[in-house]
């Protein structure tokens, strides 16, 4: 930061009063020769000293601005994505910071909320997105490929030359939870829809494309006003693909198939048993089933037990 001219000239005068060669300019006139000097030097330092903060603050600009192509950079400017059925969406090229972006910042016309990129072993991405509240694919084939292309378009604007990527955008995981839930009696009207509640509101809470853990569900049971104690009989997910092709049937044979055990049980002769203690969301987030769902939403699987 530039120094004051006043702080420059009275670091000038202490140097000059600490050399015994200038001893003899002594005058205390404003304008005598020496005096003239050193506020004409220190004059001339604080504008050069703000110049240089002027240069360190370009600098900085431009480094904070320049494209540093880091996954979290990515996820970033794809949440920057804009896109309208009526007023196209073209980025434009700043060529003094050489920085892509929007003319003009729309909010309603962004699209995209979460995003994620998983960089894979031959070194490819895999671009991620979803949008909304709650969240929901952004697009769905064929149907919504005018915004996929314009989000391709978008990327390639800005992505590095040859980058290897594939974007999708999926409608969520289905997690089923079957267990059973002691309780006080006290809470009989209310504990049945609190649960889901705080089911709905675990697995909502998850980080985009982050992992759904069985602890965590359990934690977010056990934590609902008068709950005594949860067991869990079986966690089972699927994809949103493998639900919709492949539903879990009303009375399905064991094991089951088309999704992934968490928890698996087979009572009485199969005791619950953890299988896997958590689940990498495929779509990037989860869901319960779907109310609509007669068999398998979170009012039929679990059983409310008072104590």
């Amino acid at each position: 930061m530039a120094r004051s001219i006043p702080v420059i000239y009275n670091q000038l005068l202490q140097q000059k009063n600490s050399q015994s060669a200038l001893s003899g300019l002594t005058s205390t006139s404003q304008v005598s020769i020496w005096n003239l000097w050193l506020w004409i030097t220190a004059v001339s330092q604080n504008l050069f000293e703000q110049l240089c903060d002027l240069f360190q603050a370009n600098i900085e600009a431009t480094i904070a601005n320049a494209a540093v192509y880091t996954p979290q950079w990515i996820v970033s400017k794809l949440q920057q994505f804009q896109y309208s059925t009526s007023v196209p969406q073209n980025v434009v090229l700043d060529t003094a910071n050489f920085t892509i972006n929007y003319p003009s910042v729309i909010p309603a016309y962004q699209l995209i909320s979460q995003a994620s990129v998983q960089i894979n072993a031959n070194r490819s991405l895999t671009i991620k997105v979803a949008g909304g509240s709650p969240l929901a694919p952004v697009y769905t084939l064929p149907g919504g490929v005018a915004i996929y292309d314009s989000i391709i378009s978008y990327i390639n604007t800005w992505m590095i030359p040859g980058t290897q990527y594939t974007l999708v955008s999926l409608a969520p995981d289905i997690v089923y939870v079957f267990a059973q839930v002691y309780y006080d009696a006290s809470y009989s009207g209310v504990i049945s829809g609190n649960m889901q509640t705080a089911i709905n509101n675990y697995l909502a809470s998850i980080p985009f494309d982050g992992t759904f853990n069985v602890s965590g569900l359990e934690d977010a049971m056990l934590n609902v006003s008068g709950v005594e104690d949860v067991v869990l009989n079986n966690v089972w997910v699927q994809t949103n693909a493998e639900y919709t092709g492949y539903p879990l049937p009303s009375s399905p044979t064991y094991p089951w198939t088309y999704g992934t055990y968490l928890v698996q049980s087979n009572l009485p002769t199969v005791l619950p048993t953890l299988v896997n203690r958590y689940w990498q969301t495929y779509a990037g987030y989860a869901t319960a089933v779907p109310s609509g769902n007669a068999n398998y939403n979170l009012s039929k699987t679990i059983t409310y037990i008072p104590v």
